[in-house]
């Protein structure tokens, strides 16, 4: 009998020892795992790539196009629309029907295309469009003024939608090696909405100091440096497989 009672208490402190060991707190280790994720995302052999995502991210936002979609009707009353009231505002909606419209384009277009085609031509397009826009707000005549800013600025945001809008997304899923891909997407997204913060603070004061013309004229200098560095150091994607762009961009050390 006391042997059994003596097994029974046995059993009952073995099983509150695991009771309360099983309820003491384990020590996490995301934060560290992900501050070592920094670190390799940030180390030398990592750091090409990791210039290629900045660059596309930057240049997505620097080129303007939240303000223009953000502005629009202050834009097109600074341009000095004479055909109504109303019209700047339906100027407007004209600009986000084109983007929705060549959106879905390039989603059609980047696995026949390639992303390199699309980001390239893309932004020499914006670039074109940004030096129209910009010459439309320097003209004199304000009937014609307002068309060409009108023109500038869809075929601005038609060129966007066809290249850095999506593309980007695309490509930043492709080029980062999978063990930082969310850690280096996450940073590349902070800078790019950074800027976009910046673009968007700083285009009303640069409408009301600068102008139309100038204002436009710096986001066009913008986009030809992008495809200037865009044509020498971004890579075509598609067809390859992650194993395949790791091994070609990330530089072994």
């Amino acid at each position: 009998m006391k042997k059994r009672r003596h097994q029974q208490f046995i059993r009952k402190s073995s099983a509150n020892r695991i009771d309360r060991s099983s309820s003491e707190p384990v020590p996490c280790s995301d934060s560290r795992t992900s501050d070592a994720r920094l670190r390799e995302l940030l180390a030398p052999k990592l750091r090409g790539v990791l210039f290629l995502g900045l660059v596309v991210g930057v240049l997505q936002q620097i080129t303007g196009i939240n303000a223009v979609l953000g502005y629009a009707p202050m834009i097109f009353a600074r341009a000095g629309s004479q055909v109504g009231i109303e019209a700047p505002f339906v100027q407007t909606a004209l600009i986000m029907l084109v983007n929705v419209v060549f959106t879905v384009i390039a989603l059609l277009l980047i696995d026949r295309v390639g992303r390199r085609p699309l980001l390239i031509f893309g932004t020499v397009g914006i670039a074109a469009c940004l030096f129209l826009t910009a010459w439309g707000f320097q003209s004199s005549d304000a009937g014609v003024e307002s068309v060409w800013v009108l023109v500038g600025l869809l075929g601005f945001v038609a060129s966007f939608a066809l290249s850095l809008g999506p593309v980007m997304w695309v490509l930043f899923s492709e080029i980062f090696p999978n063990r930082v891909r969310a850690m280096a997407i996450s940073c590349v997204g902070l800078v790019n909405s950074a800027v976009c913060f910046l673009a968007q603070l700083v285009f009303p004061w640069q409408m009301e100091n600068l102008g139309g013309a100038r204002t436009f004229l710096i986001y066009a200098v913008f986009a030809v440096l992008g495809v200037a560095l865009l044509a020498r150091i971004l890579p075509e994607t598609r067809g390859r497989s992650l194993e395949e762009l790791e091994e070609s961009l990330v530089r072994k050390t």
